[in-house]
Protein backbone atom coordinates (compact mmCIF):
# COMPACT_ATOMS: atom_id res chain seq x y z
CA UNK A 1 0.00 0.00 0.00
CA UNK A 2 1.51 3.29 -0.87
CA UNK A 3 0.92 5.50 1.97
CA UNK A 4 1.58 9.59 1.49
CA UNK A 5 4.28 11.21 3.73
CA UNK A 6 5.07 13.54 4.45
CA UNK A 7 2.10 14.60 6.10
CA UNK A 8 1.46 17.98 8.49
CA UNK A 9 1.59 17.04 12.04
CA UNK A 10 2.05 19.43 15.60
CA UNK A 11 5.55 19.64 16.73
CA UNK A 12 7.36 22.42 18.62
CA UNK A 13 8.88 25.41 16.78
CA UNK A 14 12.26 26.23 18.49
CA UNK A 15 12.51 29.32 16.12
CA UNK A 16 8.57 30.55 17.08
CA UNK A 17 8.63 28.59 20.48
CA UNK A 18 5.34 27.65 20.53
CA UNK A 19 3.67 24.33 18.80
CA UNK A 20 3.16 24.57 14.86
CA UNK A 21 0.12 22.81 13.06
CA UNK A 22 2.08 22.72 9.46
CA UNK A 23 4.76 20.37 10.32
CA UNK A 24 6.27 18.42 7.38
CA UNK A 25 8.98 15.82 7.48
CA UNK A 26 11.93 15.37 4.94
CA UNK A 27 11.86 12.00 4.64
CA UNK A 28 8.81 10.23 3.63
CA UNK A 29 8.11 6.54 2.97
CA UNK A 30 10.33 3.85 4.01
CA UNK A 31 12.66 6.57 4.62
CA UNK A 32 11.36 7.68 7.13
CA UNK A 33 10.00 4.19 8.92
CA UNK A 34 13.14 3.04 8.91
CA UNK A 35 14.97 6.33 10.76
CA UNK A 36 12.05 6.49 13.49
CA UNK A 37 12.86 2.67 13.76
CA UNK A 38 16.26 3.28 14.60
CA UNK A 39 15.93 6.23 16.48
CA UNK A 40 17.86 8.54 13.83
CA UNK A 41 17.39 12.02 13.66
CA UNK A 42 14.29 13.45 11.97
CA UNK A 43 14.98 16.81 9.95
CA UNK A 44 11.08 18.59 9.96
CA UNK A 45 10.76 21.81 8.06
CA UNK A 46 7.87 24.58 9.39
CA UNK A 47 6.74 26.74 6.27
CA UNK A 48 6.08 30.23 7.28
CA UNK A 49 4.11 32.86 5.57
CA UNK A 50 6.61 35.65 5.97
CA UNK A 51 8.76 36.86 3.57
CA UNK A 52 11.72 37.79 6.41
CA UNK A 53 10.96 35.30 7.99
CA UNK A 54 11.97 32.35 6.35
CA UNK A 55 11.12 28.46 6.21
CA UNK A 56 12.32 26.89 10.02
CA UNK A 57 14.28 23.77 9.74
CA UNK A 58 14.81 21.75 12.75
CA UNK A 59 15.47 18.10 14.26
CA UNK A 60 12.73 16.10 16.35
CA UNK A 61 13.38 15.43 20.13
CA UNK A 62 12.77 11.87 21.16
CA UNK A 63 9.19 12.32 22.54
CA UNK A 64 8.09 14.55 19.39
CA UNK A 65 9.97 11.08 17.21
CA UNK A 66 7.75 8.83 19.56
CA UNK A 67 4.64 10.79 18.83
CA UNK A 68 5.15 10.47 15.18
CA UNK A 69 5.85 6.91 15.14
CA UNK A 70 2.57 6.10 16.84
CA UNK A 71 0.69 8.32 14.56
CA UNK A 72 2.05 7.11 11.60
CA UNK A 73 0.90 3.54 13.07
CA UNK A 74 -2.76 5.19 13.70
CA UNK A 75 -2.73 6.50 10.32
CA UNK A 76 -1.93 3.11 8.62
CA UNK A 77 -4.53 1.56 10.55
CA UNK A 78 -7.24 3.42 9.86
CA UNK A 79 -6.59 3.51 6.06
CA UNK A 80 -6.41 -0.19 6.44
CA UNK A 81 -10.06 -0.50 7.63
CA UNK A 82 -11.18 1.88 5.36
Amino acid sequence: MTFPFPFPFVAYCPYREEKVSSVMTILGGADLDRALDNDEDIEVIHMTLGIHEGDHRWRLIREEKATLKKWRAECRARAAEG
